[in-house]
């Protein structure tokens, strides 16, 4: 079970160096120490193309999708970014900034989503059948991934999961990271008719000078 999410270009040059400490150089590597983000949709990545951390990724919704929390009331928010920047073990960093906007239910309320518990822990790792890449998101030092959803004066409730788990989906192009993570509801109905599940598909793209440009998960 799991959560997450990322923010806009003129945001991005506030971003400070990340408080994550890594593991020794004197530790072996692993496998998930190897996945890199790389300029080319290609694996292993090769020599000189990879992103030398701490490298800054921004993540927006793809073209023509939503955010949606299925739960009792479904929720649509066609606006939502991530940002978030990678510290010296390569994929691994943190999730900075988080935004869902212009968000309603089916039936029209307006809803506010705040973030709950920033910043997030972000790791790129191989999957289990080795078949592919994921990033899994977790809580830092503040608690789990979490929001608080208030549509009118018909829901408030608290929204998270301990892990959150991202597909990577290389598309022409670009890298998207998609997420269907079932969550934890807290507060009344709002996890005991439906459980809530949370999907959106985010494409993700590393930031090189002032331009955001192409960035995949691969192995070093």
């Amino acid at each position: 079970m799991r959560l997450v999410r990322m923010f806009g270009v003129a945001v991005i040059a506030t971003v400070v160096t990340m408080a994550f400490v890594g593991a020794s150089s004197a530790m072996a590597v692993t496998e998930l120490e190897k996945v890199v983000l790389c300029n080319e949709n290609v694996s292993p990545c090769p020599a000189g193309h990879d992103f030398e951390s701490p490298t800054v990724f921004h993540g927006e919704l793809k073209t023509g999708t939503k955010a949606v929390l299925l739960a009792s009331t479904q929720i649509e928010c066609p606006a939502s970014t991530t940002l978030g920047i990678t510290d010296e073990l390569l994929v691994h960093g943190e999730i900075t900034a988080l935004t869902f906007e212009k968000c309603k239910t089916n039936t029209g309320v307006a809803c506010a989503v705040v973030k709950e518990h920033l910043n997030y822990l972000i790791k790129g790792e191989l999957n289990a059948t080795h078949s592919g890449y994921e990033a899994v998101v977790t809580g830092l030092n503040n608690g789990q991934p979490q929001a608080t959803v208030v549509c009118g004066t018909i829901i408030e409730c608290k929204y998270g999961e301990t892990s959150v788990l991202f597909t990577a989906e290389p598309e022409a192009g670009d890298m998207v990271l998609s997420v269907l993570q079932e969550l934890t509801g807290v507060g009344p109905l709002c996890g005991t008719i439906v459980h809530p599940v949370w999907h959106a598909k985010y494409l993700t793209r590393c930031l090189e000078g002032s331009s955001l440009v192409g960035c995949w998960l691969e192995m070093e």
